[in-house]
C-alpha cells in the first residue's frame, strides 16, 4: 500500500479569519453564472483521493458511485467512510448539492469516486517540517487503475506531506500518474499546500521536479496537471497567508478562495450543521468542480484543452500574465464554460 500522506497541513488558526458568506465559494469564482446557464457537471466523475467520503452525507447521498479504501484496517476504522472528515468536505465543495442554508458545491451534478489513502491519525513529521521523505514510487499505480476503471476524469488531491531529495524519485512517481493523464486523458488537480512557501509541495509541482542530470522526467504530465493555491476569501486579491504560492508551477497553476463554508461531515438530513475552514485543501476542489462543468460543456475536449480553458479564463491577478504568486489568477467558472479564451500557448 502507498505511504499514507496527511491532508494538506491545516493552516494555523487566526482570530482574524472572518466567517465567509455561505455562498462565497460560488460567488468569488463566478460559478453562479455557470450554474444559471445549466451546467452541473452531469456525466463527469471526480475522484477524491483523500480520507474517504461519507456516502450518506446530505450533500452527497446517492452520488458516491465507488468507494475504495487503501488504508490498513488494523489501524483505521473502516466501519466509518470518513473518520477524519476532510475528504467529505473536499467532495462537497467540488460536487455537493444544496442542503439547508448551504448552496452546494461547484458541480452538483457530477459523481464522486472516493479513494481513501489518508489515515485516521495524522502521520508524524520526520523533523524536516516538510512531512516525510519518500525514496521511491508511492505505490499509487493500483489506486489510479481503480480510478480509471471507475470512469474518473478528474482526480482531486488535497493532500501533501511528502517530499523527496533523490532525483531518481521524480521519474518513479511520474510513472504512476502517467496512465491516468496520458492513456485515460485525465486531469490531476493538486492543492499547493499550506506552509506559506514560495513554491508548491513537491507533489503539487510534480511536472517541474528535477530528475537525474537536471532532466525533467515529469514534464509531459503538465498537459493534465493543475496546481491550486488559496486566496483570502475576505480579500480575494491577496494570497492567503498560509498558502504556498504557485512558484515553479506558475504555468499550470491558478488560485481559488481558501476559506469556505460547508456542511459538517457527520451531518444528517434532519440534523444539519455548518462549519467553515481554510486551506488550499478547500481551494483545489473548486477547480476540480469547475473542470467537470467545462467537460460537460465541451465533452470532446481533451485534458489539456480543459486545463487551458480553466487557466486562460482565470481573472489575472498580480503581475500581468502567469506569475509566481497567483499563476494564471482567480478561477472564473462562468467564463470557463464559454470555452477557451487564450490561444497563444507556447506549444
Amino acid at each position: 500500500p502507498p505511504p499514507a500522506p496527511p491532508p494538506t497541513s491545516p493552516p494555523p488558526p487566526t482570530s482574524t479569519t472572518p466567517q465567509p458568506a455561505m455562498d462565497a465559494h460560488l460567488a468569488l469564482t463566478n460559478a453562479k453564472a455557470a450554474q444559471a446557464a445549466g451546467f452541473t457537471g452531469a456525466g463527469i466523475r471526480i475522484g477524491v483521493v483523500d480520507s474517504g467520503v461519507m456516502r450518506n452525507h446530505p450533500t452527497l447521498a446517492g452520488r458516491v458511485v465507488a468507494n475504495f479504501s487503501y488504508v490498513d484496517p488494523r489501524s483505521n476504522n473502516l466501519a466509518v467512510d470518513d473518520v477524519v472528515g476532510h475528504g467529505t468536505t473536499v467532495a462537497q465543495l467540488a460536487a455537493g448539492v444544496a442542503a439547508g442554508q448551504w448552496p452546494g458545491g461547484i458541480a452538483p451534478g457530477a459523481q464522486i469516486v472516493s479513494a481513501r489513502i489518508i489515515n485516521d491519525e495524522r502521520p508524524k513529521d520526520d523533523g524536516s517540517g516538510q512531512g516525510n521523505e519518500v525514496t521511491g514510487g508511492l505505490g499509487m499505480t493500483g489506486i489510479h487503475n481503480d480510478l480509471i476503471r471507475a470512469g474518473v476524469r478528474i482526480m482531486n488531491n488535497s493532500w501533501g506531506g511528502l517530499y523527496w531529495t533523490r532525483p531518481t524519485v521524480t521519474a518513479q512517481i511520474a510513472a504512476e500518474y502517467r496512465p491516468f493523464i496520458a492513456a485515460n486523458d485525465g486531469l490531476v488537480v493538486f492543492a499547493t499546500g499550506n506552509e506559506s512557501r514560495a513554491n508548491p509541495s513537491d507533489m503539487a509541482a510534480l511536472p517541474s521536479q528535477p530528475g537525474v542530470g537536471g532532466s525533467l522526467p515529469a514534464a509531459d504530465l503538465e498537459r493534465g496537471w493543475l496546481a491550486v493555491a488559496a486566496l483570502e476569501t475576505a480579500n480575494p486579491s491577496k494570497l492567503a497567508d498560509y498558502s504556498n504560492a504557485c512558484g515553479v508551477a506558475k504555468n499550470y497553476c491558478l488560485v481559488a478562495p481558501g476559506t469556505a463554508a460547508f456542511v459538517g461531515p457527520n451531518a444528517t438530513a434532519s440534523n444539519l450543521s455548518y462549519y467553515y475552514g481554510s486551506g488550499t485543501s478547500y481551494a483545489a476542489p473548486l477547480v476540480s468542480g469547475a473542470a467537470a462543468l467545462v467537460w460537460q460543456a465541451f465533452p470532446y475536449f481533451d485534458n489539456n484543452l480543459v486545463r487551458q480553458t480553466l487557466l486562460g479564463t482565470a481573472t489575472d491577478l498580480g503581475d500581468p500574465g502567469p506569475d509566481a504568486v497567483f499563476g494564471y489568477g482567480l478561477l472564473n467558472v462562468g467564463k470557463a464554460v464559454q470555452g477557451p479564451a487564450k490561444f497563444d500557448w507556447g506549444e
